[in-house]
This record gives structure tokens, sequence and C-alpha cells, in this order.
């Protein structure tokens, strides 16, 4: 799987991106993040008869324009990740085929360039941070 294209400019200019690539928006989008922005940004993205499902978890306020759902009759759909139904279930997919989990340790006097790293997109899988290394 890859990506037939790329938007890397302005927050305020995506959906219009998203609208002129995809001829008048998609029909769904997947919100994982918990950005404000990035919900704004789905919604404004959606083409007629629509589907935004969140899954990124935010205590902030989104604001929605209700008429303009209504005009294009979104959905909105919240969606819960993560039960332990659904880690079973990764485990065994990922134990069936072979899967190798990307972790890494770092000692807690490295996180400064751990957060640089990922900033940068640098940091591949997951992270450890050991906070005992050092408290002998």
């Amino acid at each position: 799987m890859g990506a037939d294209e790329v938007y890397d400019g302005p927050g305020d200019q995506h959906s219009d991106f998203v609208k002129e690539k995809t001829n008048g928006g998609v029909q769904a989008t997947i919100v994982t993040v918990p950005l404000v922005s990035a919900y704004e940004q789905a919604l404004q993205s959606l083409k007629q008869g629509g589907r935004l499902v969140m899954i990124g978890v935010t205590t902030k306020k989104i604001s929605i324009a209700v008429n303009e759902c209504i005009a294009k009759q979104i959905q909105i759909v919240g969606s819960l990740v993560g039960t332990r139904a659904d880690l079973q279930e990764a485990l065994d997919m990922a134990r069936k085929h072979n899967i190798e989990c990307k972790v890494q340790t770092c000692q807690l006097e490295q996180i400064n360039e751990v957060f640089d790293d990922m900033k940068h997109c640098r940091l591949i899988g997951r992270m450890v941070i050991d906070f005992t290394a050092n408290s002998e």
C-alpha cells in the first residue's frame, strides 16, 4: 500500500487539495490523532453523504457546522479501539504471520534525542524509556 497523492502544505488548504484530487471529496475519513485541526480538515474533506470516524481521543472541543453536516448528510461515528479482544486478535495475527515488533529502549537521559527523532520522523516502531537503569 502506498499513497497516490501527498499533501505537504498549509493546513487551511488541505480540504481544497483533497477535493481537487478526489473529484469533490472523500466518502469516508478516519481520524486517529487527537488534533482539533485533523477533525476540522477531515470534515471539510468529506463529500455528500460522507462519514467521519472518530478514533483519536481529545478533551478539546471541536467546532462543527451543523447546517453543513445536515445539508451534506454527513455521518459522524465514534469508535473505540484497543479492547482486550482487539489486542488478542492483533497478537494472534502477529504470531500467525511472524510479524516482528520493532521496540527500542533508551535511558531517561536520552529523552531529548528521542523527542527530536519523533519530531523529524526518524523513530521506527516503539520506544520504551527505562527509568530504572540509573536508579541504583
